[in-house]
């Protein structure tokens, strides 16, 4: 509204200026015909339309002029850095809101004042001699200056000037001030890491040698110590310098191979090298290359040089006594092993092959590979010390381990195992234990492996080394010794008592065989008789046998069912089983084969196993019970391609201690108590089944059950041996 209304007003003004003009102007003649008088009004109405779009023009572009006009301005004030306007005495003419934004100061205030006010320090001079410049010359000027705002903020701007002639008489300085505040810090931060950086190579341990385009640009006091080359005499130099004549030729290729494809057999990787001092010494080194595009297109290769010539003869040497090293250990006749902290062999000497055995064959392989499977549940770390778990042991009991990892006066000494070979015909053992394993006997000295820790002063576990000492021979030899001692210590026993022994024990047959002889057939008198002269027999014969014992003598052997032996020891105890609330299970097939025995040996082993079982399950259930069972069962086996009869006795009593399992069959060895057991009963047993060409095997959990497996060579097996 306000717009039209000024235009009005402005069209009253111009017709006023003009209907004046035109009375100043020649006076138009009366005398006009109507022709021309119509000529003339049709050429005014054409004129007033044309002076009309001219003046809708004009007002269009005094629009537009306003737009424009008002987009400068905005574009001057919110512009992105600050724009004054100075005249030649320094005040301000102009000022944007930015720059009224960076002093905090309102503009208006700006107006007429002086900038210097704003200037900190030395920058004011700076400012005075830069408007100066301005002034006096053409070209456009650049300074750098710290200013403070009104609230105290300082901070530093760029100031780029340039002279302007507003009119003939009017000069001013026009100047876009910039804050460069965070630039400037980046500027400090880079100019600090330049001198880190120099400082760093300066200091560094490691030659670092820079060439660009083939040409060394740097070269830091290390580069200086290994090559001879001070910095003022190789900078400038070719890189070829350094690099033996007869490499020169494969690294120039190997440049133009990787300009060509990007690829590089040492660039970005850690290479071993040589070089050439400046004595002409061709020396090993350690380098790592880097590449970097310059902006000019120029090549920066930087490299970091290790002089390796110690570590070459350390190596060697090492090398050399390693090589000794091992072939004195090869050469040792025993066993040398090294495994893991987890137990797997990381060495092993030749003399493994005494076990049939490669070295390379059970690199991998866990310990337990050559260990007789009772030996790995007795002293394998992680079972072991179950055991001690919250308990604290006695001094002289503390458990010996094959994978030790205590050392010095902790480390493991002679611990006795059982290796097992890989095939039967590898070792010269004894057939002894499970699965009918063949084995040899080791005695260990284990101790842990430890490394140390140069830069935090600790050890780290590097895994156990040990040695095997072969005492088979002195174990078998130990055995016989000990094995005479028992027999002689029985022979004189024996010898002692068996005249004692014998008669009586005859009487008792006599009076037996009267008994038997008076008596009905049927009757109980002539059983009880005939049971009684059996036993007797069975007494001599045990006299017999103890006196004998050191001999090892093979009394007569026939055809024997095992369901008979069985069913006539149970007889004989039939009473007091019966008394004892024991139950008894058996188990045996009727076409179990036959077997070659001495009935009164066999029938005496499987008495006196009933006779223990008896006695552990009286002791774990004095009363009756529903568990208070023997299970006698039997079948079949077969053992190295020969059929075997396999009799097992199990009971549920109090079974025996895992720490004297393997004592339960040495001679006078007993569980039970001064005046229940003699300990002769299983070795006798052991020695009757071994003569027998069988075995006798014990296996207990103290607490849950006994079990007594014995192995007899079948008819058909016993015939063809």
């Amino acid at each position: 509204m306000k717009k039209r209304t000024s235009e009005q007003k402005k069209k009253a003004e111009l017709r006023k200026r003009a209907e004046s003009k035109l009375k100043s102007g020649v006076p138009v003649s009366e005398e006009i015909s109507n022709t021309d008088m119509k000529k003339l009004i049709h050429e005014l109405e054409v004129h007033q339309i044309e002076l009309e779009m001219q003046n809708d023009e004009l007002l269009k572009t005094q629009i537009k002029l306003e737009k424009s006009k008002e987009r400068y301005a905005n574009l001057y004030d919110f512009a992105p850095v600050g724009y004054l306007t100075f005249d030649e005495e320094g005040l301000i003419r102009e000022a944007n809101l930015t720059i009224a934004d960076m002093l905090d100061v309102p503009r208006t205030l700006l107006i007429n004042s002086r900038f210097h006010y704003f200037v900190k320090g030395e920058g004011q001079d700076i400012f005075y001699l830069h408007t100066k410049r301005v002034f006096e010359g053409k070209k456009a000027e650049t300074r750098e200056v710290r200013v403070k705002g009104k609230s105290g903020r300082e901070f530093y701007v760029r100031l780029d000037s340039r002279r302007v002639q507003e009119t003939m008489n009017n000069i001013t300085c026009r100047t876009a001030v910039t804050d460069i505040t965070e630039q400037k810090k980046m500027e400090n931060l880079l100019k600090e890491s330049e001198e880190k950086h120099r400082k760093l190579i300066e200091t560094a341990q490691d030659a670092i040698v820079c060439d660009v385009n083939q040409v060394i640009t740097d070269w830091n006091r290390s580069a200086e110590k290994i090559f001879g080359y001070s910095r003022r005499e190789i900078i400038g130099k070719p890189i070829s310098l350094l690099i033996p004549e007869k490499y020169r030729r494969d690294h120039d290729e190997g440049l133009k191979r990787y300009f060509k494809t990007g690829e590089s057999r040492i660039i970005g990787k850690t290479v071993e090298v040589s070089g050439i001092t400046k004595e002409g010494i061709e020396i090993p080194l350690e380098m790592s290359l880097a590449h970097q595009k310059l902006r000019k297109g120029q090549d920066l290769f930087t490299a970091i040089i290790r002089d390796i010539t110690k570590r070459r003869n350390t190596i060697m040497a090492l090398q050399q006594s390693e090589e000794k090293y091992r072939t004195l250990v090869q050469a040792i006749p025993e066993i040398v092993y090294k495994i893991d902290e987890n137990g797997y062999f990381t060495f092993l000497n030749n003399a493994i092959r005494n076990l049939g055995y490669e070295p390379e064959e059970l690199i991998g392989k866990h310990f337990s590979k050559i260990l007789h499977p009772d030996d790995v549940k007795n002293f394998s770390r992680s079972r072991v010390l179950q055991k001690y778990s919250g308990v604290k042991a006695k001094e002289g009991e503390t458990p010996k381990l094959f994978d030790e990892r205590r050392s010095n006066k902790r480390m493991t000494r002679n611990l006795e195992v059982r290796l097992v070979a890989k095939s039967q015909d590898s070792v010269k053992g004894d057939r002894e234990g499970r699965k009918g394993l063949l084995t040899s006997f080791g005695e260990i000295i284990a101790t842990g492996h430890y490394y140390d820790k140069a830069y935090n002063h600790t050890r780290r576990f590097g895994g156990t080394v040990g040695i095997i000492i072969d005492i088979t021979e002195k174990v078998k030899l130990q055995a016989e010794m000990i094995h005479a001692g028992q027999l002689a210590l029985i022979g004189e026993l024996a010898a002692g008592v068996a005249h004692e022994i014998n008669n009586p024990i005859f009487s008792i047959i006599n009076f037996a065989q009267l008994i038997a002889d008076e008596s009905d057939r049927d009757s109980r008198a002539h059983t009880f008789g005939k049971l009684i002269m059996e036993e007797g027999n069975r007494i001599a014969d045990l006299t017999k046998n103890l006196v004998s014992l050191s001999r090892s003598p093979a009394g007569p052997k026939i055809s024997v069912n095992i369901h008979e032996l069985i069913s006539n020891s149970l007889k004989v105890v039939k009473i007091q089983l019966k008394k004892d609330h024991i139950i008894i299970k058996d188990t045996i097939p009727k076409d179990i084969p036959l077997i070659i025995a001495n009935p009164q040996e066999i029938h005496q082993v499987f008495l006196n196993l009933t006779l223990n079982a008896r006695y552990a399950l009286n002791k774990k259930y004095p009363c009756k019970d529903k568990d208070k069972i023997l299970e006698i069962s039997c079948n079949t086996d077969l053992i190295e391609g020969h059929q075997y009869v396999r009799i097992t006795f199990y009971d549920r009593g109090i079974g025996i201690p895992e720490e004297i399992l393997h004592k339960v069959k040495s001679f006078f060895f007993t569980t039970k108590p001064f005046n229940k057991g003699t300990g002769l009963g299983l070795s006798l047993c052991e020695n009757i089944i071994n003569n027998h060409g069988g075995k006798i095997a014990v296996d207990s959990i103290q607490g849950e059950y006994t079990k007594v497996v014995i192995s007899l060579p079948a008819t058909e097996c016993t015939t063809e041996k």
